[in-house]
């Protein structure tokens, strides 16, 4: 895929959020997430995940993030898109494609 291709795929703002953890005082933590860097990217809908919570069988929904190739991106963070909170599974920097990231994520449950 050409540069100009690949840039004509990106047209979703995804915004990346990073946790911040601070105690109570009780011994206790909160964490509340912080905007850190707002992009555009290709997203595509991957296969359903499975897990197992609360002895109960859930379906999570999985996306693949492609953008163009950020060094800082932290596989800490998260991403938002559309209103959803999705945890970075995985990132790659094809070999092939050295000006890409991708990122496999997966939505978090709502607590």
């Amino acid at each position: 895929m050409s540069n100009g291709e690949f840039s004509g795929t990106m047209w979703q703002r995804v915004r990346f959020e990073r946790a911040i953890d601070a105690t109570d005082g009780y011994g206790g933590k909160s964490r509340s997430w912080v905007s850190v860097d707002t992009r555009w990217a290709a997203v595509t809908s991957l296969p359903m995940a499975e897990t197992n919570y609360a002895g109960r069988v859930a379906t999570l929904n999985r996306y693949q993030i492609t953008l163009r190739y950020a060094p800082d991106i932290d596989v800490r963070w998260r991403v938002v898109w559309n209103g959803k909170k999705l945890s970075i599974l995985s990132l790659d920097r094809p070999p092939e494609k050295l000006d890409r990231l991708v990122l496999i994520t997966q939505q978090e449950r709502e607590q």
